[in-house]
């Protein structure tokens, strides 16, 4: 079958995309997998196990993300709290990455304050008063 339509082409284009990239994942899982020094059958059942837990973790993703949409049209959850949560974890998250050693070449150099935009969030962070009350707010679903 012959596609002539631009939106098949894409649909094609897109289809191959997400096959290289499963492709990509599953050699990814082989080659860690074979680092582990486990016998071809073990690894193998391993690769089965990881690939079937692929499946597993969306459809958990996917469930708590129809909870949280519920909850938020259901005004159960303010927004303004949501947002803050999501917030902390990402900065919790950040202060447990490793930081990177220093060059080679900026070592022998002064050390020089990094730029403002360049520096860590503090844990203690808290928004103003006056940033506070606009988006405290619940946001009400239409009706």
């Amino acid at each position: 079958m012959c596609l002539s339509s631009s939106e098949g082409s894409e649909e094609v284009q897109s289809r191959s995309k997400l096959l290289c990239l499963l492709d990509a994942v599953t050699d990814a899982l082989v080659w860690a997998i074979g680092k582990t020094g486990l016998s071809f059958r073990e690894q193998y059942t391993r690769l089965a196990h990881l690939l079937m837990l692929l499946s597993h973790i969306r459809h958990a993703s996917n469930k708590g993300m129809d909870h949280l949409h519920c909850m938020k049209m259901k005004n159960m959850v303010p927004l303004y709290d949501l947002l803050l949560e999501m917030l902390d974890a990402h900065i919790m998250h950040n202060s447990r990455l490793p930081r990177p050693a220093p060059r080679p070449e900026t070592q022998g150099r002064p050390a020089s304050p990094p730029p403002a935009s360049a520096a860590p969030p503090s844990a203690s962070w808290t928004p103003s008063e006056e940033a506070m009350h606009p988006a405290a707010e619940t946001i009400k679903a239409p009706q």
